[in-house]
């Protein structure tokens, strides 16, 4: 099996009957496409290749060829090969003697038309998907007051990745019905039977097409394998922050902790530890305690909670501007509470930020390309443990 880039686009019917013969010639006969051209190795020999639109009287149902044709094709001197683009049946014929394909030029053109209906609903698609990207990549860029904070937390790097990858699909379309517009004006003879060298248009697109494709996969599938959520109780590892326990220091404290029945996977915790890969980002630790204390007076319960999240960030320039738009963030997320935010000073970690109001804490904080925010809801100082957050972090 040998695998090769189209030079040509798959819809230039003429161009790509004439490339399959080329590489025919030199021994590569063609067997299906899978983005990949898949030639199989043989004696070189002269071949005559025929694409043949979807429709009647090929096939019944689409993209399945008739059997009866196929067997008549076949005695006719037409061997069916695969199918190709979602769009043709592709034939060979390697005896010199055989006659042209029978084709119904109306059913010819009717097929060609139902190609072109379909890429074009798809070209309008393609547009339609690259302005809600681009809105999306505009609006949390340029007018949000947390553009980094967005890209790193909620990965927006996929939006641009989309809005790339559906701007080539667009791209690819256009060609391809440009393609199919000459051959219904022209009719099926249309374009010489000589093979074009490959452009560098078509390298580049086949080339991004490559890269977008693994890139997509590779994120989805090694996301998916990687990332985890345990509860609290189950977790033994080490977590890289400070315990609601070693704040409250309290023998009487139990962590609150039952699956979560608003959510879809049923596997949230109200404390819980979750690890994630991002493309920016590619450790996310979130820790989420909650707890209770019963006190005296058995009207009031004390209930001290602690949510953290630490992220080791990909490029150190990112650091600075995450940090900063985190608390910011909080700050607009807790707008109901006056919050007061100050630098700590003599900390071991690179910056620090206490941020605080009456029923709220916040540690902002970095160390190299890690950074940890703290939220802590209860009644003790949450400064007096800068340290020992420093040492679960640097660990």
């Amino acid at each position: 099996m040998v695998l090769r880039f189209m030079p040509v686009s798959t819809y230039d019917i003429g161009q790509v009957e004439a490339y399959f013969s080329h590489m025919a010639e030199q021994g590569l006969f063609f067997k299906k496409l899978i983005g990949f051209a898949v030639f199989e190795r043989g004696v070189g020999e002269k071949t005559k290749y025929h694409l043949h639109p979807f429709g009647k009287p090929f096939g019944k149902t689409r993209g399945k060829l008739d059997e009866e044709l196929r067997l008549q094709l076949q005695s006719a001197g037409w061997e069916y090969i695969s199918t190709m683009s979602k769009a043709f049946f592709v034939f060979k014929a390697t005896n010199n003697e055989t006659k042209e394909f029978p084709t119904n030029s109306l059913e010819w053109q009717k097929g060609i038309e139902k190609i072109r209906s379909t890429l074009r609903f798809a070209f309008f698609y393609s547009q339609i998907v690259i302005l809600i990207s681009l809105a999306m990549l505009a609006y949390h860029s340029f007018f949000t007051n947390y553009p980094v904070y967005y890209w790193v937390k909620y990965r927006l790097l996929i939006f641009a990745f989309a809005f790339f990858f559906f701007g080539y699909e667009a791209v690819l379309k256009y060609i391809h019905i440009k393609k199919l517009n000459h051959y219904l004006n022209f009719g099926s003879e249309y374009g010489e039977k000589v093979v074009s060298p490959p452009t560098s248009t078509f390298r580049i697109l086949n080339g991004i097409q490559l890269f977008l494709h693994l890139f997509v996969v590779f994120v989805f599938i090694y996301s998916h394998l990687v990332s985890w959520e345990k509860s609290l109780t189950d977790y033994q590892g080490e977590k890289p922050t400070i315990s609601l326990a070693a704040i409250e220091k309290n023998p009487n404290l139990q962590i609150v902790n039952f699956p979560d029945s608003s959510s879809f996977q049923k596997v949230h915790w109200q404390s819980f530890i979750s690890y994630d890969w991002t493309e920016l980002a590619p450790e996310v630790y979130i820790i989420q305690e909650e707890g209770v204390i019963e006190t005296k007076d058995t009207l009031q319960v004390y209930s001290p909670a602690i949510d953290s999240e630490v992220y080791t960030l990909r490029f150190q320039f990112l650091v600075k501007p995450y940090l900063r738009e985190a608390i910011e963030y909080q700050k607009d997320l807790l707008f109901f509470e006056h919050i007061t935010c100050e630098a700590l000073e003599n900390t071991k970690f690179d910056q620090a930020y206490f941020c605080f109001s009456k029923n709220y804490q916040g540690l902002f904080a970095s160390i190299g390309k890690k950074v940890i925010c703290v939220d802590y809801f209860g009644d003790k100082d949450l400064t007096e443990f800068a340290d020992e957050i420093y040492q679960a972090v640097a660990e």
